[in-house]
């Protein structure tokens, strides 16, 4: 984010000796002419409304100056921040590496060359041609007579010379050889782009690949008439804070601070801070606050709470935390979510240099899948309510719940902080003993033997008790987050009232013994009879059979009802049936029985 801010560099100069030279008890001290003004630090910055949007205050406590834009006081940017990148070619010529501020942040490759096309094979050498024939030797002079022996005569005139014979023709030329074929072309590298996504990152795109890079501002555009301003430390005026501290609900007297954070790259604590406390038993709290260096603030919040599971008030305090960006939000809730996220997102932040507002969604997200929900579409976890009508907080209720349990106030802080610090480098929970435990422990409370018993089943209690607390009218439904996890954790898979309505199957964790039922969203316990006569398509009235998994005896009734298991009698007698109609049996002892008929079933009587 980039506002152009009229200073000159004789502005600066004269900016630096009133700081320096100066004294005021002013709250601004107007340095010269330009309007150019001075504040001890942001708490006495001025209202930034239009009719000083743009205006630049220099900060003394901040070394730098801030700049009212859209009614927020904008920090300049810090060099490290706002540093220019640039490319610096690899000594190979592979790629080029980013440089932001002098620190490399990533290399970008070039594509690779095609290879060469293969070598075109050699054309057919042409036949050699024939010899030119020998040309005939001349005739030779006669030779002349011998002359009288004396003197010697005069030699004779030499021969003439024979004529040179005739040169044989030439051999035609042999023919060329065909050149061979240009091997293809190879394909052109992956070229590589670069798009902006805000004012602080942009993504590079290698064909299918990318990566992220953190950058600052332009080293065209970091001259002395313009400011690069820092989104992540916005000064802004918070006159109050207000939310709800659930565990369940923490009491009236309950404490409530708020933290000042430094920025939001860092999330150091400024030291600032401000205090409040609980107003009411449902948890409902509110703090004066007043300008703030940054929009980022930590609460933390300590008290004793109502325990969802019991319905009683806590016998001891516990302590619970959030990380939130108040910039155009003054409405905090704490949480488990807030809390169990927290050490998760100072990590993604200072480490990973996320934006908090991403960290925050990720952590969300990983905290939410110990028990099986997806938050993908969920509010932010300062937003959500156990007392609220989403999806979102039904879930927060059951996971508060779950974690809950049966355990007590330092048995459940305990147990907070080992979540948290073994999701706080990797965003899981690896405890898979302590999981499995609170996944029987869901279990034992959502059990469907007990449902048709209204009250008397646990769940239906724990309903009861945040009813009973009259946060709303609408209690949501957490019911079926809490089966969601013990479900996933047996490894279960999928219910669907489409796909497997009534299906029996056995879980892959837990315990062995059990089979389990669906029920067209979620799975239940099955019954001895569910279990045993799964797929059974036996249909004749009084035909018996033993159970697949227990061993149990069951009869076929007649009229419609089905498989049933064997009753005592029927046990020790058999079944009466049809073919068995008029037979007598002996019972104990010297009782008999009879096997009658009546209201369309077979059953024996007493003889």
């Amino acid at each position: 984010m980039k506002f152009t801010a009229y200073i000159l560099s004789a502005t600066l100069l004269l900016l630096l000796v009133a700081c320096g030279e100066n004294s005021t008890t002013e709250k601004i001290v107007q340095t010269d002419s330009s309007g150019f003004s001075v504040v001890a630090d942001v708490t006495e910055l001025p209202a930034c409304t239009a009719n000083n949007d743009g205006e630049l205050v220099w900060v003394k406590k901040e070394s730098s100056p801030r700049m009212c834009s859209d009614g927020k006081w904008y920090a300049v940017a810090e060099e490290s921040v706002a540093a220019t990148c640039v490319s610096e070619l690899l000594p190979d010529a592979s790629g080029y590496k980013i440089l932001c501020g002098g620190d490399s942040v990533g290399v970008v490759l070039n594509g690779l060359d095609g290879k060469d096309g293969a070598q075109g094979v050699p054309g057919e050498r042409g036949d050699q041609g024939d010899d030119g024939k020998s040309g005939t030797d001349g005739n030779a002079a006669a030779n002349g007579k011998d002359g009288v022996d004396g003197k010697n005569g005069t030699d004779g005139a030499p021969g003439a010379k024979g004529k040179d014979g005739v040169d044989g023709k030439d051999g035609a030329p042999g023919t060329d050889g065909k050149d061979g074929k240009d091997g293809s072309d190879g394909k052109n590298g992956t070229n590589c782009i670069l798009e902006e996504i805000d004012q602080q990152t942009a993504r590079v795109i290698c064909g299918a690949d990318s990566t992220i890079l953190y950058v600052g501002g332009n080293s065209d555009t970091l001259s002395l008439d313009s400011v690069v301003l820092d989104s992540e430390k916005i000064a802004i005026s918070l006159n109050q804070v207000s939310g709800v501290t659930q565990k369940g609900p923490f009491l009236s007297g309950s404490k409530v601070l708020v933290r000042e954070m430094e920025d939001g790259r860092t999330l150091t604590q400024t030291g600032n801070s401000f205090n409040g406390k609980i107003l009411n038993d449902n948890g409902e709290f509110r703090i004066n606050a007043r300008m703030l260096v940054s929009q980022y603030v930590m609460l933390e919040a300590t008290g004793y709470y109502r325990n969802e599971v019991t319905g009683k008030n806590s016998n001891s305090e516990l302590t619970l935390f959030a990380i939130t960006d108040v910039n155009d939000r003054n409405v905090v809730n704490v949480n488990l979510l807030t809390h169990l996220e927290y050490e998760r997102v100072i990590y993604l932040v200072t480490q990973k240099k996320m934006k908090v507002r991403a960290a925050k969604k990720q952590a969300q997200k990983e905290i939410f899948a110990l028990i099986g929900v997806d938050a993908t579409d969920f509010s932010n976890s300062e937003d959500l309510n156990i007392a609220g009508s989403s999806d979102a907080d039904a879930a927060l209720l059951a996971f508060s719940i779950i974690l809950q349990g049966d355990r007590s106030e330092s048995e459940l802080s305990e147990l907070l902080t080992k979540i948290s610090t073994d999701m706080e480098k990797d965003g899981t929970w690896d405890d898979s003993t302590t999981r499995m435990e609170l996944a029987n422990w869901a279990l034992s409370i959502d059990d469907a033997k007990f449902r048709s018993w209204g009250d008397s089943a646990r769940i239906q209690k724990i309903r009861k008790n945040v009813e009973n607390w009259g946060l709303s009218e609408y209690v949501p439904w957490f019911e079926r987050y809490v089966a969601m996890f013990w479900n996933k954790e047996y490894g279960l898979g999928e219910c669907s009232s489409y796909d497997n309505y009534r299906e029996v199957v056995a879980a892959k964790r837990g315990p062995s013994t059990n089979r389990y039922i669906c029920n067209g969203t979620t799975w239940d316990v099955a019954t001895d009879l569910e279990k045993d006569t799964y797929l059974w398509n036996d249909t004749t009235v009084g035909a018996t059979r033993v159970g697949d998994v227990t061993g149990k005896l069951y009869v076929y009734e007649a009229g419609g009802q089905g498989w049933r298991e064997a009753n005592e009698q029927e046990l020790q007698l058999g079944v009466c049936t049809e073919a068995l109609y008029g037979a007598i049996r002996r019972g104990t002892g010297e009782t008999y029985y009879k096997c009658d008929c009546g209201w369309n079933k077979f059953y024996f009587n007493l003889y």
